[in-house]
């Protein structure tokens, strides 16, 4: 089986059977963020780059899945989320992820700590590359989304048992 995401209005986890072509969705993203932002959403895309598995506590794997979605200009903002208007749409800008458990249970989490500036889509999600701190990982992300932009890449670091540890 392969498992893709599919982006767009209709946002969903898929898996697919190379065999035949045939899908089946696993998590509707319009669902699930919808019922965990109390709001509706529109565009949706995730696993922009990448998906990144991480052992969890108890030596299972767990894959995290980087994600952006816009929020439509109807739609309420309920306390706590910060909201960034594009020109032609608005985003949520709090560095939203996913974290999938072995089980295939679904967590939404958001990327820790403030920075003061939106961080407006996770893209790449990494296990950290120096040797020093084995169990650290490095959430990036922006995207310009069709419009001019200057300073608006980030970069944060977490340790793994931050990212994934509270949703257990």
């Amino acid at each position: 089986m392969l498992f893709a995401a599919v982006e767009g209005s209709a946002a969903r986890l898929v898996r697919v059977d190379p065999r035949d072509g045939s899908e089946v969705a696993e998590l509707n993203l319009e669902d699930l963020l919808g019922n965990a932002w109390s709001t509706r959403t529109g565009y949706v895309i995730a696993t922009y780059n990448d998906m990144t598995k991480v052992r969890d506590s108890d030596g299972g794997e767990a894959l995290l899945i980087g994600l952006e979605a816009f929020v439509p200009a109807n739609a309420p903002i309920a306390a706590g989320h910060n909201i960034v208007n594009v020109g032609y749409g608005r985003v949520e800008a709090g560095g939203w992820y996913l974290l999938q458990h072995p089980e295939g249970r679904y967590v939404l989490r958001q990327v820790g700590g403030s920075s003061g500036r939106p961080l407006v889509a996770t893209r790449s999600i990494r296990i950290w590359p120096f040797p020093q701190q084995r169990d650290a990982l490095c959430f990036a992300g922006s995207d310009a989304n069709k419009a001019p932009a200057h300073d608006t890449a980030w970069i944060m670091r977490s340790t793994i048992a931050a990212a994934i540890g509270a949703a257990h």
